[in-house]
């Protein structure tokens, strides 16, 4: 198959922006506007849909939780910072979801940032809550066949 270059452009272009870290964006810098009453109202509607009492899911994140780092900072080989897991430290000090922003999608995200070791179950532990990914490690008994 021949893809076109107008695609391998698109596609480029794409996956520049997705893989640019999102540390680098400085959110004090970033100039808000208001929700539009269209957005505000359909945001507003998740209010009605679920129940944001319920602090399952955010348990549920924190369960098996062993250690967490009291920061995380990560420099490229110039100094610059490329990663910095208290940049989303401002999500959970809000005393409000902005309207412009989606509730269930905030509180997704909030769930999410919650990082460090955690022990999943007998054997199985995970270290999460740095990026989108998560990597799991499993421990193997001394002799175990799969060695």
């Amino acid at each position: 198959m021949k893809l076109s270059k107008k695609f391998l452009k698109a596609l480029s272009v794409s996956l520049a922006l997705a893989l640019t870290p999102a540390a680098t964006f400085d959110i004090s810098s970033a100039h808000a506007k208001d929700a539009t009453p269209i957005t505000a109202q359909a945001n507003s509607t998740w209010y009605d849909v679920l129940n944001f009492d319920d602090e399952s899911e955010k348990e549920n994140a924190l369960r098996g939780l062993i250690e967490a780092p009291k920061a995380l900072v990560i420099y490229d080989d110039k100094g610059n910072v490329v990663w910095n897991v208290a940049q989303r430290d401002y999500m959970k000090s809000a005393e409000k979801i902005p309207a412009t922003v989606n509730p269930s999608l905030w509180r997704n995200t909030l769930n999410n940032s919650y990082a460090g070791l955690f022990e999943v179950c007998d054997g199985i532990y995970q270290v999460r809550g740095y990026d989108m990914a998560n990597i799991t490690f499993i421990t193997l008994g001394v002799g175990d066949p799969r060695l």
